[in-house]
């Protein structure tokens, strides 16, 4: 991977192949995304994540939760420059409102390690990063990205923050249309 890229890239031209983690029961269908359901009943975010993984074919994976709607795939291509450079195993986002789990590159070799967090009851995003990977600790990483990747981690987490964010969208489309 390498710095510079286009900021409209699509996650398909990163990516190449792109998972939806939908929970236990195989929903979204009509997104026309490739499915990955949850082994970890009740798992959240952690259990797609050991999903995710478990169903890569690369050595990487971008993770972004659904919930972001600003989300860029150039931000995922630097943070997996970053990751890459520094040999870690999980590079996150980190903005003004702190680190952001479900905003980051994870490397399969953290697969062994979120199976083990979530057979033991943990559930969150970073339980894992105190666990061994082949006799090593992980190594995990946070970048910031400057004040681009703010906006590209908005949470949208309302019925109101949903109606808000297609408005400003509506407007930033029609602006730049002009």
């Amino acid at each position: 991977a390498q710095s510079g890229h286009d900021e409209n890239v699509s996650f398909e031209a990163v990516a190449g192949r792109v998972l939806l983690a939908v929970g236990v029961t195989p929903r979204y269908a009509d997104l026309g995304r490739e499915l990955v359901v949850d082994a970890h009943a009740d798992g959240g975010p952690l259990a797609g994540l050991c999903a995710g993984l478990a169903a890569a074919r690369t050595e990487w994976i971008a993770v972004l939760a659904c919930d972001m709607p600003r989300a860029e795939a150039s931000c995922l291509v630097r943070l997996l420059d970053e990751a890459v450079a520094h040999d870690a195993d999980v590079c996150l986002l980190e903005i003004e409102r702190g680190t952001q789990p479900t905003f980051g590159v994870y490397r399969r070799t953290c697969l062994a390690a979120v199976a083990s967090a979530l057979d033991a009851g943990e559930r969150r995003m970073d339980s894992f990063h105190a666990r061994a990977v082949d006799g090593r600790a992980l190594r995990v990483m946070a970048i910031a990205l400057g004040a681009d990747a703010q906006d590209a981690a908005l949470n949208v987490n309302t019925p109101t923050e949903l109606e808000a964010e297609r408005a400003r969208a509506a407007t930033h489309q029609g602006g730049s249309q002009r």
